[in-house]
């Protein structure tokens, strides 16, 4: 595999997994105030990784900048370190509130099925679009229609790095927020910013 389809396949897995997880926990429906409070209070979000892992292990999150966790995202991979399943802390209390569990084609997420309170219910469907040309988008599905209700839209850099996502929250086109992705020295993300615009 060439130096520029390992970069496209790395970026592609990035948009897929991060955006997944921005979805789950700031896009949640049962969680209202996620959605008012993350884009307008500077909530950020710590990234841990294992050693040679492809993707995070898990995601803190901060929704409203207090320096609090408010919600630990937990993922679990296969044997090849694809994205499997997705447990949700929704409170930081320890306990399990509620899963995703990912469906695949070749190893990449394609789409996410998340229980949010689990009651065995999906709550929510966030669908990666991968188009012939160009970076994939996050389509969220917060009340089972088949319609998206919310956006995440890649930031790419000139040289192809992923820089964050553009949050669309009404599917209409309209740039509502930003999650800012920060790298560590070996290039891995280990940090994300949400703000109101980018």
């Amino acid at each position: 595999m060439s130096a520029s389809s390992q970069a496209a396949a790395r970026r592609d897995q990035e948009i897929a997994e991060y955006g997944t997880a921005s979805a789950i926990a700031l896009l949640n429906p049962l969680l209202d105030e996620a959605r008012s409070d993350a884009f307008t209070k500077q909530g950020s979000a710590t990234v841990t990784r294992e050693t040679g892992a492809r993707g995070p292990a898990s995601i803190d999150v901060d929704k409203n900048g207090d320096g609090k966790t408010d919600t630990k995202l937990t993922f679990a991979r296969t044997g090849f370190g694809n994205l499997d399943k997705v447990t949700i802390d929704s409170n930081a209390d320890n306990k399990t509130d509620g899963s995703a569990t990912a469906t695949r084609s070749l190893g990449r997420v394609q789409s996410t099925a998340v229980d949010a309170n689990g009651d065995g219910k999906n709550d929510m469907k966030i669908t990666v679009n991968r188009p012939f040309f160009g970076y994939p988008s996050i389509d969220v599905d917060t009340n089972g229609d088949g319609k998206a209700d919310h956006k995440l839209l890649p930031d790419v850099s000139f040289f192809g790095t992923l820089r964050g996502l553009h949050v669309d929250l009404k599917a209409d086109g309209t740039n509502d927020g930003y999650i800012k992705f920060e790298r560590n020295g070996w290039g891995n993300i280990d940090k994300m910013t949400f703000r109101k615009k980018p």
